[in-house]
């Protein structure tokens, strides 16, 4: 699957995820750049900014992180224009960052990724606003995620947050802690076992994992 391809189906995901919460999400204007921007502190927290004190990023949590802004990301571009417009600018970024030969891979240049896309989504917080691909893909790239693994990554996320729908996360009534552990950190073992089996069916088999799992809290 090429990169065109698989931005369009993540798009195509991501429509149909965001009309199970609201049919009519494109005309009710919700915010997702506050999505995003609140999502960077989030981040910005797995990876760490305290001088002040010892400690280490948690590269893992970090990744969750990043796709978990892909999903706000996509819907806030969503909003902005069509499905295969929004797919044909992320291939054309792509296709300009693939010529550069700059790599972003210190910590201080990671955390100015962060620090960007978190003050160009605040600016437009209030409303609409203008794309935020570019500063996106500019983090996803100092995670280290290339659209290959951002697409298994957002595939295992988008599994759970339909299984998380199916089983009350709206009503209040979804276990969040699966006997001690938060159900993102269950997802990233899932996953990782799952893709070990191959990328065939890679949703569906994501989804009976953590049906069985659920079954046993």
């Amino acid at each position: 699957m090429n990169r065109l391809a698989m931005v369009s189906e993540m798009l195509t995901l991501q429509d149909g995820f965001n009309q199970v919460v609201n049919p009519q999400w494109r005309q009710a204007g919700l915010n997702w750049s506050r999505a995003v921007w609140v999502e960077c502190g989030e981040l910005m927290d797995h990876f760490g900014y305290k001088w002040w004190k010892a400690s280490q990023p948690d590269m893992g949590q970090c990744v969750l992180e990043v796709v978990d802004i892909w999903h706000f990301v996509m819907s806030h571009e969503m909003t902005l224009a069509a499905n295969e417009q929004v797919a044909r600018d992320v291939a054309q970024l792509l296709e300009f960052a693939a010529a550069s030969t700059e790599t972003v891979c210190t910590d201080d240049e990671r955390r100015a990724c962060i620090d960007r896309l978190a003050m160009r989504s605040a600016a437009f917080a209030g409303g609409q606003g203008a794309s935020l691909l570019v500063e996106f893909l500019e983090l996803a790239d100092a995670f280290g995620l290339d659209m290959e693994q951002l697409f298994l990554q957002y595939i295992g996320k988008n599994a759970l947050n339909r299984f998380r729908q199916r089983h009350g996360y709206k009503q209040g009534t979804y276990k969040k802690q699966w006997n001690g552990r938060e159900d993102n950190e269950v997802l990233a073992e899932v996953l990782q076992n799952c893709l070990a089996q191959g990328e065939a069916d890679l949703m569906a088999r994501v989804l009976t994992e953590l049906e069985s799992l659920y079954l046993k809290l």
